[in-house]
């Protein structure tokens, strides 16, 4: 009789274990400066770099770093650096190898952050089903290690509550980058 009731709650404590953790909003510690920047007011909880993205600002010129301002709602531009990418007109961009893409710190004062950053999606086609790499950290997008994208699967971020993030290719082939998400808890 026991194997049985054992048996019988065993599906239930699997399917227990197997919800996601309690995520929950860090305090509010945002500066005045941070709330300013918030996201577009279509979705405040959101940021999608895809084929409509206006992208007559990229400059394709391989070997400098460009800056690309994305509107806020407020007068605010939120900056993202680049380096060696190419037009891919299906999708964002094609990052060629040793190209990255990503917010960096614009000064010393921690200007261009994204506060509240809960997840990212990367949908990318490579010829050689590599990995794109993402490295991240609060003061600095090489802080942490670096952790391997595969197209489509999320990456959550927990409670790290990174401020910077960036996207690069370590492999010898082009990414093809239809699209970036960017979630966040407010």
């Amino acid at each position: 009789m026991k194997k049985k009731w054992i048996l019988f709650f065993l599906p239930i404590l699997a399917l227990a274990s197997c919800q996601s953790p309690e995520v929950t909003t860090p305090a509010s510690s945002f500066s005045s400066e941070e709330e300013r920047i918030s996201l577009p007011s279509e979705n405040n909880r959101l940021l999608l770099l895809n084929q409509e993205t206006d992208k007559s600002l990229l400059q394709y010129q391989k070997d400098e770093v460009f800056i690309l301002p994305i509107l806020r709602r407020t007068t605010k531009e939120f900056l993202f650096s680049y380096r060696e990418i190419d037009r891919y007109d299906d999708g964002f961009l094609e990052l060629l190898p040793n190209g990255f893409f990503g917010n960096f710190p614009t000064d010393g004062s921690g200007n261009n952050q994204l506060p509240g950053l809960k997840n990212i999606v990367v949908d990318f086609l490579s010829p050689t089903n590599e990995s794109l790499s993402l490295r991240y950290g609060s003061s600095s997008p090489s802080e942490s290690e670096i952790v391997s994208l595969q197209s489509g699967v999320s990456f959550d971020f927990f409670d790290q509550d990174p401020a910077y993030f960036c996207l690069s290719n370590l492999g010898t082939h082009s990414f093809y980058i239809k699209a970036i998400t960017l979630r966040f808890y407010r």
